[in-house]
């Protein structure tokens, strides 16, 4: 808990950060490309191919993530109503809110109905429930990867590498900024 306190203020900041960029790049995004495209020491092939690399990757990025919480929803909401858990509906709405969230994801929703479960003394239903708290928590790994794939021609190691990598270097900007960083590296 004392960690936990300890890392919020930062969480907390890149939360902030991660808000004022989306602002300013819904409110200013267009300028802030035309500017990009003049000031860049590329010629305009590469310049053209610098910007459709970053469109995919984001596209590639945002659509990763839709399906990712869609898939951690799915799969905790069915673990909930297989082991016979109330409100699987309920649960499977709150885990697609908390899958946007880098590093809790799906596993306070899922994790916390096998200890009940497990508290419960239903042990079969607690092991169905942590098999399906464990595909949703890993089918981030997976798919995200894989949709990255399909708008990019980054190889699905270098996918879980670049959101990892991201994610420790810029915190939840990392989501964005790893896969995108490490296309245009590879462009360049």
């Amino acid at each position: 808990i004392g960690a936990l306190a300890a890392r919020l203020p930062g969480f907390l900041l890149d939360v902030g950060i991660f808000l004022l960029t989306l602002f300013f790049g819904l409110m200013d995004g267009r300028r802030l490309v035309r500017l990009l495209r003049e000031v860049l020491p590329f010629d305009s092939d590469t310049t053209e191919q610098l910007f459709s690399t970053a469109d995919n990757i984001s596209r590639g990025v945002m659509l990763g993530t839709l399906v990712v919480c869609m898939a951690q929803a799915f799969l905790i909401g069915m673990g909930y109503w297989l082991t016979g858990l109330s409100n699987p509906l309920f649960f499977a709405a709150i885990t697609s809110i908390l899958s946007l969230i880098p590093v809790v994801g799906a596993a306070p929703i899922g994790f916390g109905a096998v200890i009940y479960l497990f508290v419960q003394g239903n042990y079969a239903l607690a092991i169905v429930m942590l098999c399906f708290a464990l595909a949703s928590s890993l089918s981030d790994n997976i798919l995200k990867p894989i949709v990255l794939k399909n708008y990019s021609s980054i190889h699905p190691l270098l996918g879980i590498l670049s959101v990892l990598g991201g994610l420790a270097l810029f915190g939840f900007l990392g989501i964005f900024l790893g896969p995108l960083i490490a296309a245009l590296g590879l462009v360049v």
